[in-house]
């Protein structure tokens, strides 16, 4: 068995399970009032409108169905492989790889559309081997002590590049 070095469990961040809970609740409390109003105007033969307020209530729930698949995801880094799952495609991925044969190179995604630091892991000829969006790791802020997933990302053994220094904490 080998040894983990590094994870993303969703379900064990207290925090990202509390905002997880209210942002399904929150996409569900504003599509079924746009659902309401579009039959009201279906009915009052506001088509136009209606045809509006439907298309809002499909995003509403679109949006809802991609916050329930993003609770599913993980990423778990072992001595001799990676394993993950992405909220799209929702299957399991299993690398055999180990920390000398890649690199993680971290990026902040733009716009923030509820993920926090996306990572790029790169193979030894600078070639993407996956990129995964992690929802639950937050940086920590400017001069306050680190959080665990940043000195157990640096403690994997890769290379971690981090050009935007999204986990760079100046102490002074």
């Amino acid at each position: 068995m080998s040894r983990l070095l590094f994870e993303e469990p969703l379900v064990k961040n207290s925090h990202y399970m509390k905002n997880f809970r209210l942002e399904k609740a929150v996409y569900l409390a504003v599509g079924f009032p746009f659902l309401a109003m579009a039959l009201l105007c279906l009915g009052y033969s506001l088509y136009g409108l209606s045809v509006a307020m439907f298309a809002l209530f499909i995003m509403m729930i679109v949006y809802w169905r991609w916050t329930i698949r993003r609770d599913r995801q993980y990423l778990a880094i072992y001595e001799d492989k990676i394993r993950y799952k992405k909220a799209f495609p929702s299957k399991e991925v299993e690398l055999s790889l180990t920390p000398s044969q890649y690199k993680i190179r971290l990026h902040s995604p733009l716009p923030k559309s509820g993920y926090t630091v996306t990572f790029l892991f790169i193979d030894q000829q600078d070639n993407i081997l996956f990129q995964y969006k992690a929802v639950s790791l937050f940086p920590s802020l400017y001069k306050a002590p680190k959080h665990d997933w940043e000195t157990a990302l640096y403690a994997i053994g890769c290379e971690v590049d981090d050009p935007e220094e999204i986990i760079v904490n100046r102490h002074a």
